[in-house]
């Protein structure tokens, strides 16, 4: 697990888009990319490999949208790829009566 950001687009400092090292520390593919360990290529390979996958931990947001892209490829090349995904969050907000209330969450989840 590395933390960080998907790419530059999402460093909102112009001095430190521009700072190479902050770049290697930040973006997580660079991060990946420059300690040698090619955890970027495994992990594509592993799930490129698999019919079920579970999420469980990642973010729904850019920060992840590499990953996010992948699934979304891998899931596409084969019908009979599965994913799943494991959420914690909303568990009160399900218990709203309003119907559409209760949509709109649903929507936002999706």
């Amino acid at each position: 697990m590395i933390l960080g950001v998907n790419d530059a687009e999402q460093i909102g400092n112009d001095l430190l888009k521009k700072d190479g090292i902050f770049l290697d520390t930040f973006i997580k593919r660079r991060m990946n990319n420059s300690i040698g360990q090619r955890k970027t290529e495994k992990a594509v390979e592993i799930i490129n490999k698999s019919h079920i996958i579970c999420v469980f931990g990642m973010s729904i947001g850019n920060t992840d949208k590499m990953w996010w892209e992948a699934l979304v490829e891998w899931l596409v090349s084969n019908e009979y790829n599965k994913l799943i995904i494991f959420w914690k969050g909303f568990e009160n907000a399900l218990e709203k009566k309003l119907p559409s209330k209760t949509i709109r969450l649903n929507d936002r989840i999706i």
